[in-house]
């Protein structure tokens, strides 16, 4: 099935029926274009329509035809132009609760949240849903979900309290996973170059890779789901939900992490470029929580810890034996 402009109107507006909606939520599923099909003009494409549906456009009637058939195709033409004025009189005497609630429209509008390095925000979206979004972060989604579904698209790291709706399901899609609930709270994150992790803080949520087909996980509270896309691997494990979203609350914190995966959470956290000058110290491993902690505090405790030195210049941290 074609993916149309009126088609993803439609669907917004939940005036889909059963496989024009699995369609569109399949192509959503694929493409991280959200604005592939460019508007087009009204008048030109009523016109057009009309043109090819009265098979005018194209006439190749023979040229020695008598004086006869002129008439019908004039009374056609006629009427053509007689519907593509009432056309224009229609669309411009619309009030403007006509046309939102029309099919008029070819583009859906969609919303732009985002969060900078070293900054961490709470949002709520049209349903009620609350959503976090740590440092370096953006979520897309629709300025209106529609009666079917709630979708949205994420890079980075948010914490999600989805409002609990049977009968719209939340999708979240990052750039190679799709996750959907009805209502529940997780965390989810997914950076440029690093696996995505979902951690469930209450409810059900279904985690799967895209285009896997029927692979995918099921996860409930102190469940964590992570996808390498790298090999394909899809896993997951028991975690303490709570030391997954500690960010939201202003807390940072490190579960076993070597310093390689530590250095870029420091770099968006606090805003400064990370380097560890030996490569043999990125496999040094460190746990450790900390409240509303400056970068100094934080690498004063790291540094003891792993037993190597540091220092901080023009917003640079260097990392060396």
């Amino acid at each position: 099935m074609r993916i149309t402009p009126e088609l993803l109107q439609k669907y917004h507006q939940g005036l889909c029926s059963e496989d024009e909606a699995l369609a569109v939520t399949q192509w959503l599923a694929a493409t991280d274009d959200l604005d592939q099909y460019a508007e087009q003009d009204e008048e030109d494409a009523a016109t057009d329509e009309i043109w090819q549906k009265l098979d005018l456009g194209k006439a190749n009637e023979p040229k020695n035809n008598r004086l006869a058939w002129l008439y019908p195709f004039l009374a056609a033409v006629a009427a053509c132009l007689l519907l593509v004025a009432s056309w224009n009189y229609f669309r411009q005497t619309l009030t403007s609760k006509d046309i939102a609630a029309s099919t008029i429209s070819r583009k859906t509008e969609y919303r732009y949240l985002q969060t900078a390095t070293g900054e961490r925000r709470r949002f709520l979206l049209p349903d009620s849903t609350v959503v976090y979004l740590n440092a370096g972060s953006r979520l897309t989604y629709p300025v209106g979900f529609s009666d079917t579904a709630r979708t949205a698209w994420l890079t980075g790291e948010g914490y999600f309290e989805v409002a609990k709706d049977s009968t719209r399901p939340f999708t979240i899609h990052t750039v190679t996973t799709r996750t959907t609930v009805l209502g529940t709270a997780f965390n989810l994150k997914s950076y440029p170059g690093s696996s995505v992790t979902l951690v469930v803080s209450e409810g059900k949520v279904r985690f799967a890779p895209k285009g896997s087909g029927t692979s995918h996980l099921i996860l409930t509270a102190n469940e964590r789901g992570i996808y390498d896309h790298a090999n394909g691997r899809l896993a997951q494990d028991r975690v303490y939900a709570q030391g997954h979203f500690g960010w939201v609350r202003n807390r940072l914190t490190f579960d076993n992490l070597p310093l390689a995966e530590i250095a870029p959470v420091l770099e968006r956290w606090y805003g400064v470029k990370v380097v560890i000058t030996a490569p043999e110290l990125a496999s040094r491993r460190c746990t450790g929580s900390f409240a509303d902690a400056s970068l100094e505090n934080v690498m004063n405790s790291v540094a003891y810890s792993l037993n190597i030195k540091y220092k901080i210049v023009n917003k640079k941290l260097t990392i060396y034996q």
